[in-house]
């Protein structure tokens, strides 16, 4: 048996900490990759349960299957933006909150909500420096059309998206400040913009965020924020069973692509997980991640009873080879992998 567990408790103390991070801000759950990797409907659950009924996802096919699945109050923003009108009607019918991060995303939500004599919520992206989707500082003008001259929108609120911590606390506090002050000069000009809120874990924990009415959160559900430190837990590991034990001789190579030749008899034990489950391949950076697992250099932390095992050679596609020559050990015996739940496929889901 193989699978990617999820520890429900320790998902529930992540959220308590964003909880008490966000204060009074409103907590958006941004439920993109199949909720980080956590399950969608039983994540959205588990924040329901929370008092969470804000929700952010970036497919269309997630918010219909959320609306199917009983989350018919709960608030859903659209944060990929679209011109696709077949897109944005299925958004409609569903009561989702469309994004709108350029001009022509504007006229096309537009064009669907007067044709169908009704109006659609949005609300409006900016690019403060990320480079994904979204209007650019500079284009205060096209912003004040979507507000004053497309009368099928109800525009709701405005938000953006840090780099993240790849980029560092300065950097996000210089986006915000990019985003705070696109709002002061629209408010300057009359015009109420709604909720304000940013797209970011790592900023919630690093930056103040005090001016924001909302926060817009993803990793920190799932306890994969890098550098937020002790305040957050990481959920899901991958448990797979030894599948055969072998004793090889000295001088045999062994591993995927080239190999390793072992320089003494070793107890091998074979486990059938490999990149191609996500095994060693982490969220950041991953085509970079990939590229150093193949090579052998991405390993992840193995663990039997306990005890922390050795990778034999590079990670294959479809299992990985372990030395358990110290290690009393029988076929059967599980093993816990540590991952990233956002790359893994493949593997069932059990929650516990």
């Amino acid at each position: 048996m193989k699978k990617l567990v999820i520890e429900s408790g320790i998902v529930k103390e992540n959220i308590g900490a964003i909880k008490r991070k966000a204060e009074s801000a409103v907590i958006i759950a941004d439920l993109s990759c199949d909720a980080q990797g956590l399950g969608l409907i039983k994540t959205a659950s588990m924040l329901r349960s929370e008092g969470i009924s804000n929700f952010a996802v970036y497919e269309v096919e997630d918010a219909e299957k959320l609306r199917k699945n009983g989350f018919v109050d709960e608030h859903i923003l659209m944060l990929r933006s679209t011109v696709d009108v077949g897109e944005i009607g299925r958004l409609a019918d569903n009561n989702v909150t469309c994004t709108v991060g350029s001009y022509d995303a504007g006229i096309a939500v537009n064009s669907v909500a007067v044709s169908r004599r009704t109006v659609i919520e949005v609300q409006i992206k900016v690019n403060s420096g990320i480079g994904q989707y979204g209007f650019l500082p500079s284009e205060l003008d096209k912003i004040t059309k979507v507000f004053r001259q497309m009368p099928g929108l109800a525009v709701s609120g405005m938000y953006t998206r840090f780099s993240g911590p790849g980029a560092g606390k300065a950097a996000a506090s210089r986006q915000l400040e990019t985003f705070e002050n696109v709002l002061l000069k629209l408010h300057e000009s009359g015009i109420e913009t709604g909720i304000a809120h940013a797209l970011d874990s790592y900023a919630l924990f690093k930056c103040d965020l005090d001016k924001l009415d909302a926060v817009c959160v993803g990793s920190a559900i799932a306890g994969r924020t890098p550098g937020v430190g002790g305040e957050l837990n990481r959920v899901g590991y991958i448990e797979a069973d030894i599948d055969e034990l072998d004793w090889l001789p000295a001088g045999s190579v062994v591993g995927a692509g080239k190999g390793v030749r072992l320089k003494k008899s070793t107890k091998v034990a074979v486990v059938s997980v490999g990149w191609y489950n996500g095994v060693g391949l982490g969220e950041a950076n991953a085509p970079r991640s990939f590229k150093r697992l193949v090579k052998g250099a991405s390993r992840p932390t193995v663990r039997l009873g306990g005890k922390k095992l050795k990778l034999v050679g590079e990670i294959g596609a479809n299992c990985i080879l372990l030395d358990v020559t110290d290690i009393t050990c029988g076929v059967g015996d599980k093993v816990v992998i540590e991952c990233e739940p956002k790359m893994i496929k493949g593997l069932p889901v059990e929650y516990r």
